[in-house]
């Protein structure tokens, strides 16, 4: 079985994490995963702490998906 290299891209907006993994597959890119993080607050909520928020959520992303160059990473 061939061993396809991806790509993920993250866009951390105010209101959550999304994510999308994206392979060249037989020539042809292809989405192959995603994911969405909400965060707890709007990160610009006065009583949000934004650096905490987007923390836990990159936390969650990586708890749930295994990029690249980390442990059990493909």
């Amino acid at each position: 079985m061939p061993v396809h290299h991806g790509v993920w891209g993250i866009d951390i907006g105010q209101s959550a994490l999304k994510a999308l993994r994206l392979e060249l597959i037989d020539g042809v890119l292809t989405a192959t995963a995603f994911d969405y993080v909400e965060h707890p607050k709007i990160l610009s909520q006065p009583d949000a702490d934004p650096d905490q928020l987007t923390r836990e959520a990159l936390d969650t992303f990586l708890s749930r998906n295994k990029p690249q160059g980390r442990p059990g990473g493909h």
